[in-house]
């Protein structure tokens, strides 16, 4: 599972014809969530990494691609925000966040106490509106978005 701590985070990786998950994560209250997010993800043959801190987390998201995505969550607004910036700065395909609406709005707050006002990359609340109520649920939700995203327009 996740590890222990303040946030927890899940990146999607792309590469290649198989896609991967990269997760940092040191929520145990979102653990479950990350959990069921990677065997979605296995489930479409993604390979999966984990972090475990967020100057890792923020190294792997300056790395990502067009064809790459990921998913921040985690209720540390520092933390997660952090790695939000990192996303937004590097080239992934797609940006979820999850949490609620306050805590997206948190976020939102934070990246612009810092100059960063364009959001429109970030998804969040990340995934497809199916009002999700379990971990896997959730996770489905999750998965489905970003091969929405990634797949492009019809």
């Amino acid at each position: 599972g996740l590890g222990l701590g303040f946030v927890a985070h899940e990146f999607v990786d792309n590469r290649a014809e198989v896609g991967g998950l990269a997760e940092v994560a040191v929520d145990r209250g979102e653990a479950h969530i990350g959990d069921a997010i990677e065997q979605a993800a296995r489930f479409l043959g993604w390979q999966v990494q984990r972090a475990n801190n967020p100057e890792t987390a923020t190294g792997l998201m300056l790395g990502l691609s067009p064809i790459d995505a990921a998913v921040v969550m985690g209720h540390d607004v520092d933390a997660s925000s952090s790695i939000l910036a990192a996303a937004l700065e590097g080239a992934a395909g797609y940006i979820g966040a999850l949490g609620s609406m306050k805590m997206q709005q948190n976020r939102a707050d934070w990246l612009a106490y810092r100059g960063i006002t364009d959001i429109t990359r970030v998804h969040g609340p990340a995934g497809v509106d199916i009002n999700a109520r379990t971990p896997a649920e959730v996770a489905i939700s999750v998965v489905a978005e970003i091969v929405a995203v990634l797949n492009g327009p019809r």
